[in-house]
Formats: structure tokens, C-alpha cells, sequence
């Protein structure tokens, strides 16, 4: 493989092992259990410091409650929203899947890389769904909390799938053409910062509304 395919294999790789598999099937949240830091699986001591006790749609709902006496407060414990369990499930079942096929393809070459490629666009725009959530929504996740999120999360788990899709868009040899980059990087970055523009207009606007 050329050096940029092994800098993709690897970043496929690092959300295989790092949230595919690992968060979604090894802490218990594609089960609707959220990551606990008072939890005896050393994987959800692990997920809550990196990245769970920042963010309450799979962390805990109140911080405050959160001490080193090792006991989870009630409201803590309280199963995942249906739609984390459902993000957490695709990409526990399918997205692995693909991942597999993705850095096996890579080296074979085989037919079933370039259609699992396409199909692995919409992990890039789950994660940007969740990101939308995870910044703008209750969560509002700002400052340090927010640099984690991007670099260990939304940048390399969005880059991942649209930077292989500019890669093998028209064939399994290198041939990138320039609108590759317009569809694949361009369109769904802009869609978030779309996203992200009308999000900040709509909480001023909730704002004025509160003390209005």
C-alpha cells in the first residue's frame, strides 16, 4: 500500500478498536448501559476519564453526584436515550462489519472494498450528527471537554470514512479528481457547519426567549 492508504488503514483501525468495538461492545453501552466510573470493567474507568464524564447523554446525567466513594448515584445509572442506544448499535454491529472489510480490502483489493467504502460515509455523518448533539444540544460541551471531544473523536471518526471515500470514489488506483473532494469532504463539513450556525442562532434566539 502507498504511505496516505496506510495513514487511512490506521485511522480505520483506531475507531475499530477504539469505539466500534471497543466502546460500543465492551463497556455495555449498545446495551443501553451508560459508562460509570464507579464500574468494575476497567474499559468504563478507562472511556469515563477520556471522554464519558463530560458528556451526559452516556456519561452521568449529573455531575455533582459523581464522588470517589465508589457508589453510583440512582440518577446516574439510568439507561441511554433510544437514540444513543440505537447510534451505539449501527455502529457495534454494521460499522465493525464494514471496518473488517475496509482493512482486509485494503490489502486484498478484493470487490467488496469499494461499496463497503460508500456504505462507510454514513459512520462520518452519524458522528457528525452526534457531535451536533453533543455541542449544541443539553450536553453543550465547551473548552477542554470540547478540544477532547474533536481530537480523539469527531476529527479522526469523520475523517476516516470521507477521506477513504475521496480515495476509492472512482477506482482502487489512485485517481482522485477534484470534485471527489467537493462531494466527499466539502458537502459534509459544510452540512455541520451549517448545522452549528443555525444551533447558535437558535440558542440566542431560546435565550431571549427565557428572559423575555
Amino acid at each position: 500500500m502507498q504511505w496516505y492508504d496506510w495513514v487511512l488503514w490506521f485511522l480505520v483501525l483506531y475507531m475499530t478498536l477504539g469505539s466500534d468495538f471497543g466502546l460500543n461492545w465492551l463497556t455495555g453501552v449498545s446495551f443501553g448501559k451508560r459508562i460509570d466510573k464507579n464500574s468494575t470493567n476497567i474499559l468504563n474507568k478507562i472511556y469515563y476519564y477520556i471522554w464519558a464524564s463530560t458528556d451526559p447523554m452516556a456519561g452521568p446525567l449529573d455531575r455533582s453526584l459523581v464522588d470517589d466513594s465508589g457508589v453510583t448515584a440512582p440518577i446516574n445509572k439510568k439507561p441511554l436515550a433510544p437514540a444513543i442506544v440505537a447510534i451505539c448499535q449501527i455502529n457495534a454491529i454494521i460499522t465493525v462489519g464494514l471496518e473488517i472489510l475496509i482493512l482486509v480490502g485494503m490489502f486484498t483489493h478484493g470487490p467488496y472494498l469499494r461499496p463497503a467504502v460508500f456504505i462507510f460515509i454514513f459512520r462520518g455523518l452519524l458522528e457528525i450528527v452526534y457531535a451536533s448533539q453533543l455541542i449544541w444540544g443539553k450536553a453543550g460541551i465547551r473548552g477542554w471537554a470540547l478540544v477532547s471531544y474533536l481530537i480523539i473523536g469527531l476529527i479522526p471518526q469523520t475523517l476516516a470514512p470521507f477521506l477513504l471515500a475521496v480515495r476509492f470514489a472512482t477506482s482502487l488506483e489512485p485517481n482522485v479528481l477534484w470534485w471527489q473532494w467537493i462531494v466527499f469532504l466539502v458537502v459534509p463539513y459544510g452540512i455541520f457547519a451549517w448545522t452549528s450556525i443555525v444551533s447558535y442562532k437558535n440558542q440566542g434566539e431560546r435565550f431571549k426567549d427565557y428572559v423575555g
